[in-house]
């Protein structure tokens, strides 16, 4: 029952009982016009409706990542013309960009009509089960609520950066051609030594200048060998309980940054696993190509931020989950109470590279006073010692300023590392 049905009753029911009560027929007779609007309406409102609705979400044309259309079609399969009214809902994690959720119209026998709108929608997964139809009689009298079903699933992935070749030096490697150096002579781009030419060796390979210097004998280049390594990506998505809208931006980041070094390490033919590390553990075994790339991709975009369990959790993991020896790449906003995971992560061997947004990145010093300056300033100090104390044991460690790309700012720590590397050779 609605308001303007409530209403009519109510105050046909009121002049009634006035003229009872007066015993005035005149206001008796003001109550009719009421009562037969009301009684019309009911008597032409639908008995039998049959509709059907069919949902269909396709990617909007010419748009950005995470721009798109939702057409809802209605179909009247009955023998009656409907007076209709869509509402359809929004979930929280959507943005209406263009076009309404809801609509009135006439829908005659074996017509249809859709309702398009426009949303945006970055990450995550979105299962639509039904749709809200109000259908109504010509007068507007008589409502009748329905919910039809409209069935329609939607998981959007997270974007990828095509990031440059990332060297990596694992203690081991598998034996199949790759890009990884193996520490060991054979095919390859980088240079290894010389030797005594061989029989077979090619022309192109052959060390003039040792040639020259040695006229009596044949000397072949030597490159060293590059194969494919075992690589485990861990993603940090636990809340600490600080600041959230901080924190969303960096588990954002984060995710971004874990899809985009999944795609460079599996499309230069690695082993690549994933652990992600939330409010429960959710793990893929190292795979492959394309395939285990969609498996990575569907699990980031399932990830939700939650409040965290301990990364100590780590030390009964490893030999489950990653090969020995298997490079691992932890993506995470690092925290002082970590420590110890990592040091257990070195202690079974593992090469550690720590990627790490940098929260302190986020804000504009520019809005702060004084205090709130000094806090900064503060937090960003104690940021760079535990960072260090994370060198100390070995771990490659890239802050990560998010206002920056992630290929570029990759690529700057990787060269600082193998300056810092030659250094400490030469020394």
């Amino acid at each position: 029952m609605n308001r303007k049905l409530t209403f009519l009753l109510l105050l046909s029911l009121a002049l009634f009982l006035i003229a009872l009560t007066s015993k005035n027929g005149r206001l008796a007779i003001l109550a009719v016009p009421g009562l037969v609007y009301v009684f019309s309406g009911i008597l032409l409102s639908p008995t039998q409706i049959s509709l059907r609705a069919e949902r269909q979400i396709h990617k909007t044309e010419h748009s950005s990542h995470g721009n798109f259309t939702q057409d809802l079609t209605l179909y009247n399969q009955g023998a009656k013309t409907l007076h209709l009214q869509i509402q359809d809902a929004l979930f929280p994690a959507m943005q209406l960009t263009e076009g309404s959720l809801s609509q009135n119209l006439l829908l005659a026998p074996g017509e249809s009509y859709t309702l398009t709108y426009q949303f945006h929608f970055t990450r995550g997964s979105l299962v639509w089960k039904n749709t809200h139809v109000i259908v109504s009689d010509p007068l507007y009298i008589y409502q009748q609520h329905l919910i039809l079903p409209a069935l329609a699933t939607l998981t959007v992935k997270p974007a990828i950066s095509k990031l440059r070749h990332i060297p990596l030096h694992p203690q081991k490697t598998l034996h199949l051609t790759g890009n990884i150096p193996a520490r060991l002579a054979g095919s390859g781009t980088d240079m290894w030594g010389v030797r005594q030419y061989q029989s077979g060796d090619q022309l192109r390979r052959l060390n003039w200048r040792k040639i020259a210097r040695n006229p009596h004998q044949l000397y072949s280049n030597e490159f060293e060998q590059e194969e494919i390594t075992d690589i485990g990506l861990i993603l940090n998505a636990r809340s600490l309980g600080h600041n959230e809208e901080i924190e969303n931006e960096l588990l954002e980041k984060s995710i971004h940054a874990v899809a985009s070094l999944a795609d460079i390490f599996l499309h230069e033919g690695n082993r690549v696993g994933l652990l992600i590390f939330g409010q429960k553990l959710v793990h893929l075994f190292p795979g492959y190509g394309k395939n285990q790339l969609n498996k990575i991709l569907f699990n980031l975009a399932l990830v939700e931020q939650r409040p965290y369990i301990s990364l100590n959790h780590l030390q009964f993991l490893p030999f489950r989950i990653f090969p020995a020896h298997a490079q691992i790449i932890m993506v995470s906003a690092y925290n002082a109470n970590d420590l110890p995971a990592y040091k257990q992560l070195r202690a079974y061997g593992y090469p550690l590279m720590l990627l790490s947004p940098d929260p302190c990145s986020i804000i504009t010093t520019s809005n702060l006073d004084f205090t709130d300056h000094l806090i900064n300033q503060a937090a960003n100090l104690d940021r760079q010692i535990s960072l260090k104390s994370l060198t100390q044991l070995g771990v490659s460690v890239v802050n990560w300023p998010i206002q920056h790309p992630l290929n570029s700012v990759l690529q700057s720590s990787l060269r600082q590392f193998q300056q810092a590397k030659s250094i400490g050779s030469q020394s």
